[in-house]
């Protein structure tokens, strides 16, 4: 049985909208509470602003106030956020990365862990806190330009990763890159299936670690309602090129999103080329480079401070998930 995620995200802003607000962007003579899952210039197809700022830190809210998020799931640790902006200056503190999520990059994951996480429903535990802090740099109806930096921290090793990206919109074209280190650290005392010793004795360590550089794009069209977008997500690994030599992982990404009224849409299909081996149920991982995925989700606008959504395959577990923007 499909666990049900529940996400409770409060977001605290002015009735003050930005300069570049979607309202404005698509002229609507009534600005409702889900518009504001949609101000940034890339990546609109993203189904909220925390999930586009994790692959460009340019796209983080700008809203003015304070706004705290919080994603949880039974048995798994709660995933929490601190947003603040002042309409030209943005914010975040995101207490987890979405590595191994549809919208985040490939961590690798011994076959043990990764056989056990998933036959469990689990999601990928992710020890990572991240620091964002964005700029609205030009913004009117016709065209705007965010940037943005990122600092990431893995609790175990303890190194600062920097990062930034850059974001522009031209009338109905947008696109925008980023560029970021990250690190993965591996507990090596499982014990590898094959031969019933621990990994640690078969590499000679007790961990495994590794620093790597993270490069996205996005790229897309806005008309009237509609926004279609395509993200890059690519990294070079050692580890999935000593264990299974196909070094680059690159994930593409095309969502659709479609507005109207008091919904809004998502549907987005992940194609991604890695190392990492792909789930058959019940309990079987196998060598397949190239994995394919589909989310869907749908928001529903309760007058213009409180959202409702249903999501299917967030967290690359095909489950459901349940959201809820609450804004002041």
């Amino acid at each position: 049985m499909k666990k049900w995620i529940i996400s409770f995200l409060l977001f605290c802003s002015s009735a003050q909208a930005v300069e570049s607000d979607i309202c404005d962007i698509l002229d609507l003579p009534k600005c409702r509470g889900i518009t504001k899952q949609l101000r940034r210039n890339t990546f609109q197809s993203a189904p909220n602003s925390s999930t586009a700022s994790n692959i460009n830190p340019s796209n983080t809210r700008f809203d003015k106030g304070l706004g705290v998020e919080a994603i949880a799931q039974s048995k798994n640790q709660i995933v929490y956020g601190l947003v603040t902006g002042t309409g030209k200056l943005g914010g975040a503190l995101i207490s987890g990365s979405l590595d191994n999520t549809f919208f985040g990059n490939r961590t690798p994951e011994l076959d043990e862990v990764m056989l056990e996480r998933l036959q469990k429903d689990e999601q990928y535990e992710n020890e990572k806190f991240s620091t964002i802090l964005g700029a609205r740099l030009l913004a009117n109806k016709h065209y705007g330009v965010d940037a943005g930096v990122i600092i990431k921290r893995h609790k175990e090793i303890r190194t600062l990763n920097p990062g930034a990206g850059v974001s522009a919109r031209i009338h109905n074209f947008h696109f925008g890159a980023s560029v970021f280190r990250d690190d993965h650290n591996l507990d090596l005392s499982v014990l590898e299936s094959g031969s019933g010793v621990p990994y640690s004795v078969l590499l000679g360590k007790d961990e495994y670690r590794e620093t790597f550089t993270v490069n996205t794009w996005t790229a897309g069209v806005r008309f009237k309602k509609f926004s279609l977008d395509v993200a890059s997500i690519s990294s070079n690994l050692k580890f999935y090129e000593d264990f299974s030599q196909v070094p680059q992982t690159r994930i593409t990404i095309y969502a659709l999103s479609y507005y109207y009224e008091n919904f809004l849409f998502n549907l987005a299909v992940r194609n991604e080329k890695s190392g990492a081996k792909s789930y058959k149920e019940p309990d079987q991982l196998l060598v397949d480079e190239d994995k394919a995925a589909t989310f869907f989700g749908v928001q529903y606008s309760i007058g213009k401070h409180l959202v409702v959504g249903l999501n299917y395959n967030y967290f690359l577990l095909r489950e459901w998930s349940a959201s809820m923007a609450l804004f002041f």
